[in-house]
């Protein structure tokens, strides 16, 4: 869950520890259902699926044009049976089991052609995403 936004992670934690059904229906609960497409009823008796659906329509659905562009990349070089049929062989490509601090991203990003508040704002912005994954437990 800590891949996961946090208008989305706060709404699921909300719908979790929800123990009567108009604790379901505060403003950004609401606005974070609807956005991912529920149309269900809410209430205390499904909040289990309520939760399912945020976490799938967070961790992949949002995600789904990026992973279609990879299989599709995957595709064309003629590599998508072989990973499919052998995932196991290819998991180093796919993950890291390390950390990566936001000094080594910043050194593989080219950001000499950017201005200068530019390349602050970027520096800021992953500087801030490093410090937040590092923070949460």
């Amino acid at each position: 869950m800590n891949d996961f936004s946090d208008n989305v992670r706060d709404a699921m934690l909300k719908i979790n520890a929800a123990t009567s059904d108009a604790d379901l229906m505060s403003e950004d609960i609401v606005a974070v259902l609807q956005r991912s497409g529920v149309m269900d009823v809410l209430n205390v008796a499904n909040k289990n699926a309520l939760t399912n659906h945020l976490a799938f329509w967070e961790a992949l659905m949002i995600r789904q044009t990026a992973i279609d562009q990879l299989k599709d990349g995957l595709r064309h070089h003629k590599l998508l049976t072989a990973v499919q049929h052998y995932p196991e062989s290819f998991e180093s490509f796919f993950t890291f089991k390390g950390y990566i601090t936001a000094d080594e991203v910043l050194s593989c990003i080219d950001s000499s052609g950017f201005n200068p508040p530019l390349r602050a704002m970027l520096n800021t912005y992953i500087s801030t995403a490093s410090h937040r994954a590092t923070s949460v437990p």
